[in-house]
């Protein structure tokens, strides 16, 4: 569980980099 929140929160903020 931990490592899926890890995860979600690292594509999250890929995400939103590239969108910048």
């Amino acid at each position: 569980v931990g490592f899926n929140v890890h995860f979600h929160s690292l594509a999250s903020a890929s995400i939103t980099a590239m969108f910048s």
